[in-house]
């Protein structure tokens, strides 16, 4: 679990890099990390909960963003990860949406990672209806594909607190 909670903080880090932070000494840099429900039908079924899934927050230099994970199995795992979401509403997974934000979909199976399809309008989207600072609840729609072309289309609901 420690190895998956290290992979989410990766993707987030990497996510709050695309956002292209502004340098402000008075920003304050928080991570906050809790577990919740999440869920997962179609290609990739799931129905995780506790200390099988992670929902973390982060801020850094005034950027938010958070990450919701889950381990399926040994092997597998389930994120989404998004920055610069500080609202309730519903989001596509199609690039330049959100200015300076990016939310991406992965699912990794053993040495196979699908992401969701961001380049294209079937991409899908996120739709929160709860978002605190301590919380979060929405449902999510995605098309993830991997390198070789190979799709699986995924719907599921997380909710959980950081």
């Amino acid at each position: 679990m420690k190895q998956f909670k290290n992979y989410c903080l990766v993707v987030l880090v990497a996510a709050l890099g695309f956002a292209g932070c502004s340098k402000d000494s008075n920003s304050e840099n928080t991570t906050i990390s809790g577990q919740g429900q999440f869920t997962g039908t179609g290609g990739v079924s799931f129905n995780l909960s506790g200390i099988n899934t992670t929902f973390t927050k982060q801020t850094t230099n005034g950027v938010s963003g958070f990450i919701i994970g889950g381990v399926i199995a040994t092997d597998k795992q389930f994120i989404i990860s998004a920055n610069n979401i500080t609202s309730t509403g519903t989001y596509s997974l199609v690039p330049n949406t959100i200015p300076n934000s990016l939310i991406l979909i992965t699912y990794t199976a053993g040495t196979d990672t699908y992401y969701s399809s961001a380049s294209t309008t079937t991409a899908g989207s996120i739709t929160i209806t709860t978002l605190t600072a301590t919380s979060i609840e929405g449902t999510y729609n995605t098309k993830v594909s991997n390198l070789s072309g190979a799709a699986l289309s995924i719907s599921g609901t997380f909710k959980g607190t950081f």
